[in-house]
Parts: C-alpha cells; structure tokens; sequence
C-alpha cells in the first residue's frame, strides 16, 4: 500500500488528533478554562485569595500559549515556573470531547485513504480521552480506520510524544520506515520537529507560514497533496 505525496512515496500517514483532526478553534474553547486555570496558577501563591485583575491573567495566557507553540505546553509551563503535576491534574480534568460533533467528511477522507495507505493515529492525549474524542468526531467505529493507534498509556510504548522513541514505536507497529512515512498534526515541538528529525515527511496543519515540508489549513486538505494520476 503506497502514495505519492509531492512526488514522494509514503506507506503510512501518521495523524496526531487533538488540533489537527478537528479545528484549532474548537481546541481553544475546549481549553479555554485549563488555560485560565494554568495562567492564575503562575501568578497566584498557593492558597492565595487574591483575584487578579482579567487583564493581568489574559497577558500571562498569552506568554504562555506563545511559548507552547514553540517547545509544548507541559515545557512551557515548567519553564514558567509552574508545577507539572498541577499541569497534568488540570490538563488531564479537561472533558476533550465537550461540543465536538462527528464529521462526515473527515470520516469518508479517512475510509478512502485507508484501502491505499496504512493510517496511524498518534496522540499525547490519555486512552479514555483519545477514545471519547475519536467517538465524537468519527463514530463507534472509528478504530476501524487506523492500522495503529498510540496515546498516553499505550501497552509497551516506551514514551510520549516528542520523544524519538515513541516515533519509532508506531513506526513499528505500522511496519514502515521513517522515510516512508508521512506525519500530519499542528505542533512545531510535539510533531513537525521531531518527524522531520527522523526522515519523515512532514505535513503541517495550522496557518503559519515556514512550517513542516508541506502545509494544509485542515485536515480535509489533506487529500490535495496526494498524487492521484498514477
């Protein structure tokens, strides 16, 4: 099972979910409150009572979603001075798959493609989170879409995302090589770096420009970058 996308030969596409497999702008209000919730943690002392004026708090946000687009949220928050299990308390609390609504054409663009190419999801999310997600977004059924499926708490994964290991472990269980295997998700840090460091191609989900080998505004678009005339 092979395609060619911009003239090179892919045996597997590997998707990260959260992001990149529904909307950034439905990731921002699902993390809106966790955000608000890191953001007074780096400001306020513990067990302080203090209210902080909201300007205060949405410029903390700010400095820290800014850094997150560049080294991931849990290295930002650490280098801000927070405290990573009150960040992992407060990220792993967030129901993920409050308001999101199965997508059709998503759903259809995944069935087609995996008759041609072999499809892996890849996800720092936890098992039941990426599990409620994949339900909400792509049916009961949605396990049957992917040849592999690793997240938070997969059996015999050595790592988490952006670890090299954890790469080379889908990687595996997909049977292909890195230079034969493409990588679609929306973090420099957690996805296009460490997928370009190993050979892989990398597909770019989001609107900035520079990022990754090939760049698509969503996952939808993902169907134009592939060669369909041989």
């Amino acid at each position: 099972m092979t395609i060619k996308i911009a003239g090179k030969e892919v045996d597997a596409i590997i998707l990260d979910l959260e992001k990149t497999l529904y909307l950034p702008g439905e990731a921002d209000r699902i993390f809106a409150t966790a955000r608000r919730q890191l953001a007074e943690a780096l400001l306020i002392r513990p067990k302080s009572l203090v209210k902080l004026p909201q300007g205060i708090v949405d410029k903390k946000i700010k400095e820290l979603t800014v850094l997150a687009d560049h080294v991931g949220w849990s290295k930002a928050y650490l280098q801000l001075g927070g405290n990573i299990d009150f960040y992992h308390r407060t990220v792993r609390g967030i129901n993920r798959s409050n308001g999101l609504k199965f997508n059709q054409e998503l759903y259809q663009l995944l069935d087609s493609l995996k008759a041609k190419v072999k499809l892996g999801l890849f996800t720092k999310a936890t098992i039941p989170i990426a599990e409620a997600i994949c339900a909400k977004i792509l049916g009961k059924n949605w396990q049957d879409l992917f040849h592999a499926f690793v997240c938070d708490g997969t059996p015999g994964c050595p790592a988490e995302k952006p670890d090299p290991r954890a790469f080379e472990f889908i990687l595996e269980l997909l049977g292909v090589t890195a230079e034969r295997a493409a990588m679609v998700g929306d973090s420099l840090p957690d996805d296009i770096v460490p997928a370009s460091d190993l050979g892989m191609l990398a597909i770019y989900v989001g609107d900035q420009e520079g990022i990754g080998d090939l760049r698509i505004s969503r996952i939808e678009e993902l169907l134009t970058l592939i060669d369909t005339s041989s």
